[in-house]
């Protein structure tokens, strides 16, 4: 391991993660969650710099899974479907709440 990464538990598993490779939610107005048949999700709008650096982690990791980290716990491992360019990320699908609970971190 590099002095960059760390490991963290994600669905009983261990997962390293480089911090180097870390975009910061930076948030601009009100996330929401939302919730239909199919599952839920998570909508944020970023602010410019953090949008930015979004779009460089989600455009050098296509088709690849990133975590979602909040203090030192992975609440989501989406893939990455799409270049986020303007700063909107869905995060989807939101297991076992993970939705509500990274909409209530985000919000402390």
């Amino acid at each position: 391991m590099t002095r960059s990464e760390v490991i963290r538990q994600y669905e009983g598993n261990d997962v390293v993660l480089d911090t180097a490779k870390f975009a910061p939610l930076v948030i601009e107005g009100n996330p929401e969650v939302h919730h239909d048949p199919r599952g839920s999700w998570l909508t944020i709008q970023l602010a410019p710099e953090a949008a930015q650096r979004l779009e460089e982690l989600t455009r050098s990791h296509m088709n690849q899974r990133i975590a979602v980290v909040v203090g030192d716990k992975i609440l989501s491992a989406p893939t990455v479907r799409s270049v986020i360019q303007d700063g909107k990320a869905r995060v989807t699908p939101c297991e076992n709440d993970a939705c509500d609970t990274l909409l209530r971190q985000l919000g402390k």
